[in-house]
């Protein structure tokens, strides 16, 4: 896969990593067209908090998602695009996703809008916020 190039997005990229495949965006204005240029969306977090919300978005643009147990914590095993793997599985799993040359495909879509979507879940925030609003603590 040496014509394969890493685009890195997000702050804080590890300075000794220098190679002609791999680039480091930094902070970026227009995240969707890179996700849309992207072949292959990969999270290789270690640790983290919060919601993987980048995956999602992956899967409702149907691409294809290589992610650790750590990024796809909150998220459930049944998207068809979604592989989740080890670091040291990640060479392999990139490269099968890059092989099925199908950078997109829309089955995992309805399964995003049903459970992440605002229509989904507004009568959820609606109870919620006739109950009080209270938060978990």
């Amino acid at each position: 896969m040496s014509r394969t190039l890493f685009r890195f997005v997000g702050l804080g990229p590890p300075p000794a990593v220098r190679h002609p495949n791999v680039e480091f965006t930094g902070f970026v204005e227009d995240y969707p067209a890179l996700l849309k240029a992207a072949d292959v969306f990969i999270s290789p977090m270690r640790q983290g908090r919060g919601f993987p919300t980048k995956i999602i978005e992956a899967l409702a643009c149907g691409k294809p998602v290589v992610a650790t147990p750590i990024a796809a914590r909150a998220i459930p095993r049944d998207f068809e695009r979604l592989r989740v793997h080890t670091l040291e599985e990640f060479p392999d799993a990139i490269c099968r996703a890059l092989a099925e040359g199908r950078p997109v495909a829309d089955r995992d879509f309805a399964r995003v809008r049903e459970r992440y979507s605002w229509a989904a879940n507004i009568d959820k925030l609606a109870d919620w916020i006739e109950a009080g609003g209270a938060i978990a603590r």
